[in-house]
Protein backbone atom coordinates (compact mmCIF):
# COMPACT_ATOMS: atom_id res chain seq x y z
CA UNK A 1 0.00 0.00 0.00
CA UNK A 2 1.43 3.52 -1.22
CA UNK A 3 1.59 6.12 1.73
CA UNK A 4 0.21 9.26 0.17
CA UNK A 5 2.14 12.17 2.76
CA UNK A 6 -0.44 14.85 4.00
CA UNK A 7 -0.37 18.57 3.00
CA UNK A 8 1.60 19.01 6.66
CA UNK A 9 4.33 16.60 5.78
CA UNK A 10 4.68 18.41 2.09
CA UNK A 11 5.04 21.35 3.77
CA UNK A 12 7.48 20.79 6.53
CA UNK A 13 10.06 18.34 3.96
CA UNK A 14 9.81 21.58 1.39
CA UNK A 15 11.10 24.15 4.39
CA UNK A 16 13.46 21.51 5.79
CA UNK A 17 14.58 21.42 2.00
CA UNK A 18 14.80 24.86 1.52
CA UNK A 19 16.83 25.09 4.85
CA UNK A 20 19.29 23.11 3.34
CA UNK A 21 19.42 24.49 0.82
CA UNK A 22 19.98 27.62 1.75
CA UNK A 23 22.81 26.48 4.51
CA UNK A 24 24.88 24.48 1.22
CA UNK A 25 24.36 27.78 -0.92
CA UNK A 26 25.23 30.12 2.34
CA UNK A 27 28.53 27.64 2.18
CA UNK A 28 29.13 28.09 -1.38
CA UNK A 29 28.25 24.45 -2.74
CA UNK A 30 26.66 24.64 -5.20
CA UNK A 31 24.21 21.87 -6.67
CA UNK A 32 21.34 21.09 -9.23
CA UNK A 33 19.45 18.95 -7.24
CA UNK A 34 18.41 18.02 -3.27
CA UNK A 35 16.68 14.92 -2.09
CA UNK A 36 17.15 13.33 1.20
CA UNK A 37 19.55 10.51 0.38
CA UNK A 38 21.46 12.83 -2.56
CA UNK A 39 22.67 16.09 -3.84
CA UNK A 40 23.39 16.16 -7.41
CA UNK A 41 26.31 19.03 -7.41
CA UNK A 42 26.70 21.32 -10.41
CA UNK A 43 30.30 21.29 -11.90
CA UNK A 44 33.52 22.09 -10.41
CA UNK A 45 32.54 21.64 -7.08
CA UNK A 46 35.41 20.85 -4.98
CA UNK A 47 36.07 17.74 -3.32
CA UNK A 48 35.79 19.76 -0.10
CA UNK A 49 32.99 21.38 -0.58
CA UNK A 50 31.39 18.03 -1.40
CA UNK A 51 32.61 16.02 1.61
CA UNK A 52 31.24 19.22 3.53
CA UNK A 53 27.74 18.60 1.82
CA UNK A 54 27.54 15.44 2.39
CA UNK A 55 28.20 15.53 5.86
CA UNK A 56 25.93 18.10 6.09
CA UNK A 57 23.33 15.99 4.82
CA UNK A 58 23.64 12.85 6.54
CA UNK A 59 23.64 14.89 9.97
CA UNK A 60 19.86 16.61 8.45
CA UNK A 61 17.22 16.41 10.91
CA UNK A 62 14.20 15.88 8.34
CA UNK A 63 11.55 15.94 11.13
CA UNK A 64 12.88 19.15 12.59
CA UNK A 65 10.46 22.04 13.39
CA UNK A 66 10.13 23.60 10.41
CA UNK A 67 11.75 27.51 10.53
CA UNK A 68 9.56 30.42 9.73
CA UNK A 69 10.42 32.53 6.55
CA UNK A 70 9.40 35.33 8.44
CA UNK A 71 8.42 36.60 11.82
CA UNK A 72 7.06 40.39 13.27
CA UNK A 73 10.09 42.10 14.42
CA UNK A 74 8.06 42.35 17.67
CA UNK A 75 8.22 38.37 17.83
CA UNK A 76 12.02 38.59 16.54
CA UNK A 77 13.05 40.93 19.41
CA UNK A 78 11.13 39.19 21.64
CA UNK A 79 13.27 35.79 21.20
CA UNK A 80 16.13 37.94 21.15
CA UNK A 81 15.22 39.32 24.65
CA UNK A 82 14.72 36.03 26.11
CA UNK A 83 18.22 34.87 24.69
CA UNK A 84 19.90 37.78 26.15
CA UNK A 85 21.16 39.16 22.82
CA UNK A 86 18.76 42.37 22.21
CA UNK A 87 21.38 44.92 23.38
CA UNK A 88 24.64 43.55 22.09
CA UNK A 89 22.43 43.27 18.60
CA UNK A 90 20.78 46.74 18.88
CA UNK A 91 24.33 48.37 19.81
CA UNK A 92 25.62 46.63 16.93
CA UNK A 93 23.31 48.37 14.58
CA UNK A 94 24.07 51.54 16.22
CA UNK A 95 27.74 51.24 15.19
CA UNK A 96 27.14 49.80 12.00
CA UNK A 97 24.79 52.52 10.46
CA UNK A 98 27.54 54.96 11.38
CA UNK A 99 29.77 53.18 8.56
CA UNK A 100 29.09 53.78 4.79
CA UNK A 101 25.77 51.95 3.94
CA UNK A 102 25.29 51.15 7.53
CA UNK A 103 22.05 52.51 7.82
CA UNK A 104 20.16 49.39 5.95
CA UNK A 105 20.87 47.15 9.06
CA UNK A 106 18.66 49.81 11.21
CA UNK A 107 15.72 49.51 8.05
CA UNK A 108 15.88 45.55 8.26
CA UNK A 109 15.37 46.03 12.18
CA UNK A 110 12.76 48.28 12.28
CA UNK A 111 11.06 46.45 9.74
CA UNK A 112 7.62 44.89 9.82
CA UNK A 113 8.89 41.22 9.18
CA UNK A 114 12.20 39.97 9.18
CA UNK A 115 12.60 37.08 6.93
CA UNK A 116 14.96 34.22 7.79
CA UNK A 117 16.40 34.45 4.02
CA UNK A 118 17.69 38.24 4.97
CA UNK A 119 21.37 39.23 4.16
CA UNK A 120 21.48 42.02 6.51
CA UNK A 121 20.03 39.80 9.19
CA UNK A 122 22.50 36.75 8.60
CA UNK A 123 25.53 38.90 8.93
CA UNK A 124 23.98 40.54 11.80
CA UNK A 125 24.14 36.80 13.01
CA UNK A 126 27.75 36.15 11.74
CA UNK A 127 29.09 39.12 13.38
CA UNK A 128 27.22 37.91 16.70
CA UNK A 129 28.84 34.44 16.73
CA UNK A 130 25.50 32.56 16.01
CA UNK A 131 25.52 29.73 13.84
CA UNK A 132 22.72 28.63 11.50
CA UNK A 133 21.33 26.37 13.93
CA UNK A 134 21.36 29.18 16.49
CA UNK A 135 19.50 31.52 13.65
CA UNK A 136 17.01 29.03 13.02
CA UNK A 137 16.08 28.28 17.22
CA UNK A 138 15.61 32.20 17.52
CA UNK A 139 13.21 32.26 14.51
CA UNK A 140 11.17 29.25 15.46
CA UNK A 141 11.52 30.57 19.37
CA UNK A 142 10.08 33.97 17.99
CA UNK A 143 7.04 32.18 16.10
CA UNK A 144 5.83 30.76 19.35
CA UNK A 145 4.77 34.71 20.40
CA UNK A 146 1.52 35.77 19.52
Amino acid sequence: MELIPTMEQMQSFRCRSEALSRRLTQAGVAFVGLAQDRIDFADGVSQELRDYANLTLAGWDWNAPPVPTRVTATQAKRALILSSLYEAIDQWISVAETEPGGYTYRVVWDAMYWYRSSPELNEIAESMGLTEDDVDDLFRLAATFE
